[in-house]
């Protein structure tokens, strides 16, 4: 096992393959390398029994984490995207209501709220083997009444040892790799309610995350874990950890001499002692739901009951309040104690909760649960009171606070501790008590503490006011600051991470940033200038830089290209896509200099000289892409822009077309993404092949169509039709163990094309004039290629896919099942018949033959709601 584990440790760590990530935003699939990552380790995790049961434990505890939690978040997203279409409703209990709550200048990967703290784990993972396990009951199914149901008891009874300790194992595997569960997954809740064995909950403890959608939950939690422990004795815990075969080999053996007679006795005797056991059973899970029941109801009475009642009630109900506080209190209070062996209760050595809170009565409650904190974490405050101008309460070993939304807090000396503070927007705050202060995240007015700033390892103010003229900090942020009584120069003696951003200042402020000057150190890593609309400060000055990254009113002179020409490792100019872009200054760039060019408005008769190697060109005209041949990062944005020399465009790490009317074959690339384009087209040996709607607009609508497959259906290696894709640069998710079998996906946030609503009517689009006019993109053949995602494609034949390892079909149309090629991975989602009356199932196929893919899509069809 040591040895797999330096070979897992080495998939997780090294550089994938598929990663071809650029500097731009727009070649920026490292989310698809970090899946690519964990789908390997994952298959490697399911190669065989010994790696699939002992691999997770051999690594690191949330290894996973953050690829789970961002592959859920945009899973969300996307079903975000078809509520706003109103193509399926939206379940509260499924998402976060503050996923657009972000701090500005908060660019902290790890820390950010949609990388850590992403929708939560809703269904089981191991989805392939549930048809081999017996159903899992629900706490609140009622199991009185027939014969049948009492077989099915006995029956559950009799395996529940092998059973349940097989489904923990793996449950608690996946907790271990990183998975955040559901506080309301089925699994956990029947524990929280039934008699539970302390050892599942022992080692939950330790690598458990749970996410609560709000406050209720939350509570519910507490008093369920609350519940008296179940009383077993050693016998019972023997019967039900007894093995079946012990158990049958025990049977055989015993009493092999009995005649007929003692032998109907002794069945009679046992027959009857299970029924006693099977109502004993009964009876007390009926007690304990009903002990639950009883709970929950009192709960929730109380709650409403405590806005009505008297003052003389209310202490009453108050002084019961504390007691349930106390309890909930005591279960998110970590500890460097991993358990605690009082009342054999686990306790997590690491506290990770996430609470959504929906209504004010929420927040009342959170305050009174959480007016004391204690651990070594980072505490994220969602919607501060808007009245609210002091926190209070007792806080203990707190390195972090965020805070976001917009707040009146004047007085934060209760986190005067902490060495990490983030405040979204704030006017008349003191940050003098704050002196622990490491990093600091800052939007709106300080009321005092400037000498706080000055002193700080990494700073970033928002429309803030600066007075020191010295920041000691080594990365600092200033955005769209308040120059007029600003210093200058500003000293940065320690800097090598400086952003400067200028691009939403009022007109009173144009004079002061004008004379607004920088001092820099003679070494950087990164210079980030922004200007906006406004000329603003002259570049500042400075020896080396790794990068520069200047977005200017202005696109740099001659004279400022050559200076930074011999300073800088990679420069990267974002242009205003309104002016036609000149390249004349960078002739004077050597080739050495990696050079991005981001939003420059191209002609055909723009050249560019080798030292650019990432473009994100907007195009009006017919182009000859020849001429940008060398450049290995290539996106064209136009609109019905045609491109000619079809052949320069393969080769390449990424490639990325929108608006464009192609005629050729694209092959050799990494990753190849096309968006709205039209024409026909051929692909071959590509590791990411991705088609459909453009990025930006929202919702797919399973109505309208971007592109279409194998139309003319003959199968023919050499002319038969490809598939069409329409999808985006989405991960689609690393589940946990997902061998083959069933599961749930969700589309891309593309919105719709206006093309025919019946796709599939008669075969003459994909060469005729009904083709052209419709704008479809007419997907040939697709051979060779690793992953082919299609989004709102009409598939009208499946021979033309050759040797393809992944095909994923999002909103796609398709009904000659008869065609299907073999793939090791097919990933069906919302997608229907080519008449739209029919459903087909969303399935995950994994390492099936044709006909057995065509016999799961057939028996999960139907007939569709309309």
């Amino acid at each position: 096992m040591e040895c797999w584990k330096l070979v897992a440790a080495r998939i997780l760590s090294a550089t994938y393959p598929g990663d071809a990530s650029g500097t731009l935003e727009v070649f920026d699939v490292k989310a698809k390398a970090d899946c690519g990552r964990a789908r390997t380790f994952l298959n490697l995790m399911l190669t065989c029994r010994e790696l699939y049961h002992d691999l997770p434990w051999a690594m690191p505890k949330w290894c996973l984490a953050t690829v789970l939690s961002q592959t859920n978040n945009d899973k969300y997203k996307r079903k975000l995207a078809r509520v706003k279409m109103g193509q399926q409703p939206l379940d509260v209990h499924r998402g976060l209501s503050q996923q657009a709550e972000v701090i500005p200048g908060d660019d902290d990967a790890e820390d950010t709220w949609s990388k850590d703290y992403g929708p939560s784990v809703q269904d089981w993972l191991d989805t392939f083997q549930t048809t081999l396990l017996p159903p899992l009951l629900s706490p609140d199914e009622d199991k009185g009444g027939t014969d049948t149901e009492d077989d099915c008891t006995d029956s559950a009874a009799r395996y529940a040892a092998t059973v349940s300790a097989w489904m923990e194992e793996r449950f608690l595997a996946y907790s271990w790799l990183g998975v955040t569960w559901a506080s309301d997954l089925p699994f956990l809740q029947a524990r929280l309610a039934s008699i539970r064995h302390n050892d599942f909950w022992l080692k939950f403890s330790r690598c458990g995350r749970v996410a609560f959608t709000c406050m209720h939950d939350l509570e519910t939690w507490a008093v369920a874990e609350g519940g008296e422990e179940p009383c077993w004795d050693e016998k019972d815990l023997r019967e039900k950890g007894k093995n079946p075969r012990e158990e049958k080999a025990h049977n055989d053996n015993d009493d092999d001499d009995d005649d007929d007679d003692e032998c109907e006795e002794k069945q009679q005797h046992d027959d009857k002692r299970k029924q006693q056991q099977r109502r004993l059973h009964r009876q007390r899970h009926d007690d304990k739901r009903k002990q639950q029941q009883h709970r929950l109801h009192r709960q929730r009475h109380d709650d409403k009951r405590k806005q009505q009642q008297h003052r003389l009630h209310r202490q009453r109900h108050d002084d019961k309040r504390k007691q349930q506080q106390h309890r909930l209190q005591k279960r998110m209070t970590p500890r460097e104690d991993a358990i605690r062996e009082s009342q054999q209760q686990p306790r997590a050595a690491l506290l990770y909760v996430t609470v959504t809170l929906k209504s004010q009565a929420d927040a009342d409650r959170f305050k009174e649960h959480y007016s004391t904190l204690v651990g070594d974490g980072h505490v994220r405050w969602f919607r501060v009171m808007y009245e609210q101008t002091a926190l209070q309460g007792e806080v203990s070993n707190v390195h972090g606070l965020s805070l976001f939304g917009f707040n009146k807090l004047s007085d934060l000396s209760l986190f005067a501790g902490v060495q990490d503070l983030r405040v979204a927007v704030c006017r008349g705050m003191d940050l003098t008590p704050f002196t622990a202060l490491k990093r600091l995240v800052f939007g709106g007015i300080v009321a005092g503490g400037q000498s706080v700033i000055a002193d700080v390892d990494d700073v970033c103010l928002n429309s803030s006011s600066l007075v020191t003229s010295t920041l000691n900090a080594k990365r600092v942020c200033l955005r769209n600051m308040h120059l007029v009584d600003a210093p200058s120069p500003l000293h940065l003696p320690n800097a090598t991470h400086i952003e400067l951003r200028f691009d939403e200042l009022d007109p009173d402020h144009n004079a002061a940033e004008d004379d607004f000057a920088v001092d820099l150190p003679p070494g950087l890593d990164k210079l980030v200038l922004v200007h906006g609309d406004t000329l603003g400060p002259e570049l500042p000055r400075f020896e080396h830089a790794r990068e520069a990254d200047l977005q200017l009113c202005d696109v740099p002179d001659v004279a400022e290209l050559a200076y930074l020409a011999h300073r800088v490792d990679k420069l990267v100019i974002r242009a205003d896509p309104s002016d036609e872009f000149t390249a004349t200054g960078l002739s004077q760039v050597p080739n050495t200099v990696y050079v991005c060019l981001d939003d420059v408005k191209c002609t055909k008769t723009t050249s560019l000289p080798p030292c650019v190697k990432e473009l994100h060109a907007i195009v009006e005209d017919d182009v000859s892409v020849t001429c940008w041949s060398h450049i290995p990062l290539l996106s064209l944005t136009g609109w019905c822009m045609r491109a000619s020399n079809m052949g320069a465009l393969s080769g390449r790490r990424q490639l990325r077309m929108s608006g464009v009317v192609l005629d050729g074959e694209i092959s050799d690339c990494d990753h190849v993404t096309l968006c709205d384009c039209h024409g026909s087209v051929v692909f071959s040996h590509i590791t990411w092949l991705s088609v459909g709607p453009h990025r930006l607009r929202w919702g797919p609508d399973p109505r309208h169509t971007v592109a279409q497959c194998g139309a003319n259906g003959d199968g023919d290696d050499d002319d038969g039709s490809g598939g069409g894709c329409g999808g985006d640069d989405d991960d689609d998710g690393s589940g946990g163990g997902s061998g083959s079998g069933h599961g749930s996906g969700d589309d891309d946030d593309d919105d719709d094309v206006n093309v025919d609503d019946d796709p599939g009517r008669g075969h003459a689009k994909v060469a005729g004039d009904s083709a052209k006019s419709e704008r479809l993109l007419c997907i040939e053949r697709v051979s060779d290629v690793s992953t082919c995602r299609l989004q709102l494609t009409s598939i009208m034949s499946f021979s033309c896919f050759h040797n393809v390892h992944r095909l994923i079909l999002e909103d796609c149309t398709f009904d000659d099942l008869a065609s299907l090629t073999s793939v090791t991975c097919l990933v069906i989602r919302d997608c229907t018949s080519n008449d739209k009356r029919w459903q087909w199932p969303n399935a995950v196929l994994v390492n099936r033959s044709p006909v057995e893919m065509m016999e799961v899509l057939t028996q999960g069809k139907r007939k569709r709601n309309t």
